[in-house]
């Protein structure tokens, strides 16, 4: 896999590994204000899958809630009575034997001494707003959407890879330049194509090559000669490489024209062998390759680089 390939799925590997991080390092800090097991929500909340270590742990936070003085915002807990920062008092007390009360209390529940006329100003605890848990909960959809993102854009063409030509020729006119103008290796190419193509039982919305692969110091070639019955004589076509995580695709874009008798070749280079597809009027077609071991197209082959 190519540098390029490679960075979508290092993307959706970081993303994978950032989302147990930061649900990790939320919880930690929130339990550790709440006075909880710190270390171990946090494992929890990391290891746990689908989020469910950390939906568990915000419904068991409420047993433990995060107070704070009104005054000062110094953490404090339900049963402090002054806070122990700034002093301000957080509960009402019996003046008698100082068990904690309720301000609408008539009478202490413990000494039984008459509450009526006590009047004590006292500032209750607040809790503390957690606006980050929404953060962290939007953090935790958005990277999974990230993700499912990611990959379906890894799954589809991302750049363009190599260079590529066509030419459409006849099989008179290929068979003619092979034969006439060609080598002795052309000419026993040419019989070879020959016999490949009457042994075909071609039919129509099929598309049948022939390809040959000639490996080079900066990477590979691939040489293609594509029959497809009911597409000569073209008079718009299209070809375009591309490449995915999954390899480069070579596509032929072709239009049904009725005609019998051409033969498309096709030279290409790219870090390795291409797919071959083959549109029809805009519609994809089976296409049986059949590799060689001699480029039978009428591409020439660069004797240096054999």
């Amino acid at each position: 896999m190519s540098i390029l390939a490679a960075i979508p799925v290092l993307l959706v590997l970081g993303l994978m590994l950032s989302l147990p991080l930061v649900l990790g390092v939320y919880v930690y800090r929130d339990a550790n204000r709440r006075r909880m097991n710190a270390p171990l929500w946090a494992l929890v909340a990391a290891l746990a899958p689908a989020m469910l270590g950390v939906i568990v742990y915000l419904l068991f936070r409420g047993n433990h809630a995060d107070l704070r003085c009104p005054r000062c915002d110094a953490p404090v807990k339900e049963q402090f009575i002054l806070c122990p920062k700034c002093g301000t008092r957080l509960r009402a007390t019996c003046p008698n034997c100082s068990t904690l009360v309720e301000n609408d209390w008539k009478v202490c529940p413990r000494c039984t001494k008459s509450l009526t006329g006590v009047q004590q100003t006292i500032q209750p605890p607040v809790t503390a707003k957690d606006g980050a848990v929404w953060k962290v909960l939007v953090v935790a959809l958005v990277i999974p959407v990230l993700l499912i993102g990611i990959l379906v854009t890894s799954l589809t063409v991302y750049h363009s890879g190599g260079s590529s030509s066509f030419w459409e020729a006849t099989i008179d006119e290929y068979m003619e330049d092979m034969r006439t103008e060609g080598t002795e290796a052309e000419i026993a190419i040419a019989g070879q194509v020959e016999t490949w193509l009457n042994g075909l039982n071609p039919e129509p919305g099929n598309a049948y090559a022939l390809r040959y692969d000639h490996a080079t110091e900066s990477g590979n070639e691939s040489f293609f000669l594509v029959y497809v019955p009911g597409a000569g004589g073209q008079i718009s076509s299209g070809m375009g490489q591309s490449s995915s995580i999954f390899g480069t695709t070579l596509t032929l874009e072709l239009n049904g024209t009725g005609g019998e008798g051409s033969l498309f070749n096709i030279t290409t280079s790219a870090d390795e062998a291409p797919k071959l597809k083959v549109l029809l009027d805009g519609k994809k077609i089976p296409c049986e390759v059949t590799v060689v071991a001699f480029n039978p197209t009428l591409f020439f082959l660069e004797p240096s680089d054999s």
